[in-house]
């Protein structure tokens, strides 16, 4: 027979065994590329160094480059490293958001937002952005100055003390004498 049948000596067909075809590769459900923040949050003190970790994960099933981008007012003092990450099938790799704000009176305490973006290159249309807020601390810094700085005289004499906050947080100062 043409189908592949075969007839026994009493007169009955064999059907052939036809090979089955092989399984369908598993869908890939959600998106291809997947960013986790080890944390939404962190706190800094200016001059200090606070630091998250992104990792990526790569779903599809082919390697894939991505790029990742700080956008936000902490680009000037934020960096991620390293910027680029190769990821194979199915694996993470894992990256380094730090913060490092500059430790001067300009650099204001407050909740500075940091986006990170992820591009990929093999599914340029599954970029992923998630958040993460550095917490700038605020800090206080005295300088201080006495002119004259010898003083000179019998019981009385007269000095000016200078008080300087090179700071970036407003501090009350008291001053006593006898």
């Amino acid at each position: 027979a043409s189908d592949g049948s075969r007839r026994t000596l009493d007169g009955t067909f064999i059907q052939a065994a036809v090979p089955a075809p092989p399984p369908a590769e598993p869908q890939v459900t959600g998106p291809p590329v997947v960013a986790t923040l080890g944390a939404s949050s962190v706190r800094v003190e200016p001059g200090g160094q606070a630091s998250v970790t992104v990792e990526v994960l790569n779903r599809g099933r082919t390697a894939d480059r991505v790029s990742l981008e700080l956008r936000g007012p902490t680009a000037a003092w934020a960096s991620v490293e390293p910027a680029r990450l190769n990821v194979a099938a199915d694996t993470s790799a894992v990256a380094t958001v730090s913060f490092r704000p500059p430790r001067t009176p300009a650099m204001q305490p407050g909740r500075y937002p940091a986006d990170v973006a992820v591009f990929s290159s093999e599914h340029p249309d599954a970029s992923v952005v998630d958040r993460v807020v550095a917490e700038v601390m605020p800090f206080v810094e005295l300088e201080t100055g006495r002119a004259p700085s010898v003083l000179r005289g019998g019981r009385e004499a007269t000095s000016k003390l200078q008080v300087s906050n090179r700071g970036n947080a407003p501090v009350d100062l008291s001053f006593g004498g006898d």
